[in-house]
């Protein structure tokens, strides 16, 4: 990353000063914004360290989809997969009584293989634990079937979650909406989720405020094609997971009663810990219970830092910019490669994403200008924002066919950089439209 790019810029009292090549900060506000980073660094190295084994897992799981599907064709199309479209398929008419959405019927099934299968596969590996021992072997192959070949079941636990958190009883049809917390209540518990962060935090902060300085997962204030920045950012991240940032944010807006479910969320999942670790001992307990956790914040920091990489510096609140879109998306999971449609549209179930883009397909075409790219998908995307790849990104983006290759990488690598806020800020963030 450019020199420009990671000097620290202090914002100036006039409004309408920027921050441009070669200019410096006073010294000792310079001096405290790089201990702020330096201390965000290691703050993130460690949680990266910490979350190591998470990448040895996520391998594993990349590999058993690959045998599972004999090295040949694409992600998701091995023997279980199959295997799992035809129970859905068989199931469908049944399932349909207990879902609001004909298309969510899947949904049952997953229900018995994550809140019924998985947490008898837990007892076991606990009984055998306190019998024999812990076990290596066991409790990587425990860890292995959670996340599932290609991250399936950990990407089904999350993207449920989320839908759960942003429908809630929506999902179900009478009388059984009491289906509607058993994500982010039970399944979570399985997979490092803090009850309420995605009622609360994700749903009413982060929807708010959209990538502004005041969203607790911002990423607005970095410029996104860093590893290093990346890194600062992971810490940002495990806070809002663990409900802190969140609860702090919403007790400075006074949002006291939001303050208290967030706590509560947290407390039982912390009774939980506790209670794996009465009945067992702290090796249990951290791989099979915390462990789990590492995954959230490590995971899904990468791909909310995918999803919100570029900023247009002449219009820093375009939401057909601050939120990627993919089309002809290799993995699309509940249509959430519509991402600008997501952030319209929180409350809207996942089979309308693709008519409104349809709805809206002339607003992304505007000045082309929407962060639009194609066959691709959000751990790709992640991995070429971070590595400031802006030749594959200018290869798969969609807009602005009439820029030459090079005038391409260009505009990816400004809108990569443009930051509102923070010590990197380089244009100024407007008053939130929700003021």
């Amino acid at each position: 990353m450019s020199k420009t790019a990671n000097s620290v810029k202090v914002d100036s009292t006039k409004k309408d000063t920027q921050t441009t090549q070669g200019q410096t900060a006073p010294t000792q506000q310079n001096q405290k914004a790089v201990v702020r980073e330096t201390i965000w660094l290691v703050a993130g190295i460690f949680c990266t360290i910490i979350s190591s084994p998470v990448i040895f897992l996520v391998i594993l799981s990349t590999l058993w989809d690959l045998i599972d599907r004999g090295f040949r064709g694409t992600n998701g199309t091995g023997i279980i997969f199959i295997i799992s479209r035809w129970i859905n398929t068989k199931t469908e008419k049944f399932n349909q009584k207990f879902v609001a959405y004909k298309e969510d019927a899947y949904t049952i099934n997953v229900i018995i293989l994550l809140a019924v299968v998985l947490p008898i596969a837990f007892l076991y590996c606990l009984n055998d634990h306190m019998n024999n021992g812990f076990s290596w072997t066991l409790c990587i192959l425990y860890n292995l079937f959670r996340l599932g070949p290609y991250l399936i079941n950990f990407t089904w636990c999350y993207a449920l979650s989320h839908k759960e958190g942003h429908m809630g009883a929506g999902l179900y049809k009478e009388p059984y909406t009491f289906l509607s917390k058993i994500f982010n209540w039970w399944i979570g518990l399985f997979y490092g989720v803090l009850p309420a962060s995605f009622v609360y935090g994700h749903s009413i902060n982060h929807h708010k405020y959209d990538n502004r300085e005041e969203d607790v997962v911002s990423t607005s204030d970095r410029p996104r094609d860093s590893w290093l920045n990346w890194i600062r950012y992971i810490p940002r991240f495990a806070l809002y997971s663990l409900n802190v940032s969140t609860i702090i944010q919403f007790y400075k807006e006074r949002k006291y009663g939001i303050c208290l479910k967030m706590f509560l969320g947290s407390v039982y999942w912390f009774s939980f810990v506790f209670l794996v670790l009465k009945l067992t001992n702290s090796s249990f307990t951290f791989w099979y219970v915390i462990y789990p956790f590492f995954e959230n914040f490590f995971i899904l920091s990468a791909i909310n830092w995918a999803w919100h990489a570029f900023i247009d510096d002449q219009d820093p609140e375009n939401e057909y910019i601050n939120s990627v879109t993919i089309v002809d998306g290799v993995f699309n999971v509940l249509n959430e490669d519509y991402h600008v449609v997501h952030h319209q549209y929180p409350g809207v179930h996942w089979t309308k994403n693709y008519d409104l883009y349809l709805k809206h397909k002339e607003e992304y075409k505007k000045g082309k200008q929407a962060a639009m790219f194609k066959d691709t998908q959000v751990f790709e995307m992640f991995v070429l924002v971070a590595s400031a790849n802006y030749d594959v990104l200018a290869q798969k983006m969609v807009l602005n066919q009439e820029l030459s290759f090079e005038e391409k990488k260009e505009f990816i690598k400004r809108r990569l950089r443009v930051c509102t806020w923070g010590p990197f800020k380089t244009v100024d963030q407007k008053i939130s439209k929700w003021e």
